[in-house]
């Protein structure tokens, strides 16, 4: 009807437009690390902000419905700390262990805080989060190699003795229809 006005435009993709923006800030890192005072303690601490409004990360990596930070991005924070901390990359990831899974319940902004303890056999991290109830929880703690000459030291992975393990295929739509079947939903930046 004429009387009835309506609006057609899009809105803009501020989710995307966001990350782009923090990306491209952080220099080619998914996170956009800020150092931050750590009164009291021997190391470095760096924070940054994270929501499954604007990262897909977050938003595409869902357990039961809810939105979980995937486990390789505690790694990526702890390289990106490391890099920042100390001018170059790890050569090695030594330890990772996982504590406690970050969800986005209400699906709001985070605060994530790594925590990074250099001594001369490696570095250490922690990773917290902070909500809106201000509460600091540890989700994430490892050690990082401090030389190429620790890696080395670690041997080489048989990565012929682990395709003879894994000798059976799966199709990419048979493993996604399992694991939405068991509450593990990928988005498309998953797949």
């Amino acid at each position: 009807y004429p009387w009835q006005r309506q609006r057609y435009w899009f809105a803009p993709p501020a989710r995307a437009e966001r990350a782009q923006g923090r990306i491209a800030a952080s220099g080619g890192s998914a996170f956009a690390l800020r150092r931050v005072s750590w009164p009291g303690q021997q190391g470095t601490a760096f924070e940054t902000q994270l929501s499954p409004e604007w990262s897909s990360v977050v938003g595409d990596h869902r357990v039961s419905g809810t939105p979980i930070l995937p486990g390789t991005s505690y790694l990526a924070l702890a390289l990106a700390g490391h890099a920042a901390a100390n001018g170059h990359a790890a050569e090695l990831i030594e330890q990772a262990e996982y504590l406690e899974p970050m969800a986005f319940e209400d699906e709001g902004e985070r605060t994530l805080q790594v925590q990074l303890v250099t001594d001369e056999t490696g570095t250490g991290y922690k990773v917290f989060s902070s909500g809106s109830d201000g509460e600091w929880k540890l989700h994430a703690a490892g050690r990082l190699a401090a030389s190429a000459d620790q890696a080395a030291e670690s041997g080489a992975l048989d990565i012929a003795g682990l395709q003879a393990r894994c000798a059976t295929f799966i199709g990419a739509d048979e493993l996604y229809t399992a694991l939405a079947a068991r509450g593990l939903e990928y988005g498309p930046l998953f797949r």
